[in-house]
Formats: C-alpha cells, sequence, structure tokens
C-alpha cells in the first residue's frame, strides 16, 4: 500500500510540472530529475518516457510527444521521440525520430541502448522506389562527440533494408541544441 501511495504522489507531481515521466529499474537509483522536468516544460502531449544512467552523472533522457489529434498528413503523425543528454546543468539533445515511420520518406523510428557511457544508436528509414537509409552510430556521453557511425543505403527486399552499400547522404554533427541535435536521423 505504501509502494502505491508514493507511485500516486510521484506521477501527481511529474503530472502537475506538466510532463509525466516513467524510469527504467536500473535509472531508479538514479538523483532527482530536475533537470529532466523543463524537458516537458510548456510542450503538449509531452512524456519522459524514460531515464538512463550514461556514465557518472550523466543521463540520456527519452522525451516523446504525441502527433496533434487530427492529423492528416503521413508526416503529420510521427509521434515525436528526443534523446536528451543531461550532464550537471548541461541539457544536449543526441538525436530525433518517430515512434513509428508513417510513409516512404519520413522519419522512422531508432533503436538506442546506454552501456556505461555510450549510446548506441541503430536507425532505418525506408523510401520511396524500394530504397532504405540505414544509420549505426555510437555516441561518447562523456565527450558528446559521435564516437564511430555508418550511413548506408540499400534496397528493401520483403521489408528489409538489403544490398546496403555506403552512403554520402548525411548532415555534419549538430551542436546539440534544439534545432541542431548531435545525429540528425532524418536529413
Amino acid at each position: 500500500m505504501h509502494i502505491h501511495k508514493a507511485l500516486l504522489i510521484a506521477l501527481g507531481t511529474a503530472a502537475l510540472a506538466g510532463c509525466a515521466s516513467t524510469t527504467s529499474p536500473a535509472a531508479a537509483t538514479l538523483p532527482a530529475p530536475r533537470a529532466i522536468e523543463p524537458l516537458c516544460a510548456g510542450r503538449e502531449r509531452c512524456v519522459v518516457t524514460r531515464r538512463r544512467a550514461a556514465g557518472g552523472v550523466r543521463v540520456v533522457a527519452d522525451v516523446r510527444i504525441a502527433h496533434r489529434p487530427h492529423a492528416t498528413e503521413d508526416a503529420d503523425h510521427c509521434d515525436r521521440r528526443e534523446y536528451w543528454l543531461i550532464d550537471g546543468s548541461k541539457t544536449r539533445l543526441i538525436a530525433v525520430d518517430c515512434e513509428q515511420q508513417w510513409g516512404a520518406d519520413n522519419p522512422g523510428p531508432a533503436d538506442t541502448s546506454v552501456a556505461g557511457d555510450k549510446m548506441v544508436i541503430r536507425y532505418v528509414e525506408y523510401g520511396a522506389n524500394d530504397t532504405c537509409a540505414t544509420y549505426d552510430g555510437v555516441v561518447d556521453t562523456a565527450s558528446f562527440r559521435i564516437e564511430s557511425e555508418r550511413w548506408m543505403t540499400g534496397d528493401v527486399e520483403h521489408s528489409k533494408c538489403v544490398n546496403q552499400r555506403p552512403s554520402q547522404d548525411h548532415t555534419e554533427p549538430g551542436d546539440g541544441s534544439s534545432m541542431r541535435p548531435l545525429v540528425t536521423l532524418h536529413p
């Protein structure tokens, strides 16, 4: 009974702050998420869905912003996901994707994991005419730099990206601001 009361109080506090938050079991021991609360402040349909330890005092916070209720175009159905690195008072945007791809040439979902101070990002986007693009990268959260990355293009066969070859069609790393994430998955 006491656990349920504590959970309700925590969720109520997060909702009053304008943003709900959930945590993975590994992140449950992290310090109070004061720096995380502003990520959703003033943003409708925003939820901090996960906090992951990223080495030292750093945290990767996953944010989801649901699409507007009456979206009509494929691109408007994107439930935006943002991956933020919080390091003390610094908050920087690592990457942005969509929870699900809606239509060809629109942003798709990334698969992310964090181990120690490394964040692994794997991304597939399906394009028109049975084409696809993939990204595999590792971000060092301690230095906020891309440690390694590989951009590929390919062909779609049986819902898989095959016949992949290196691609030069990508952007330079951003500065981590809300308009220029470190990794731009969908140019």
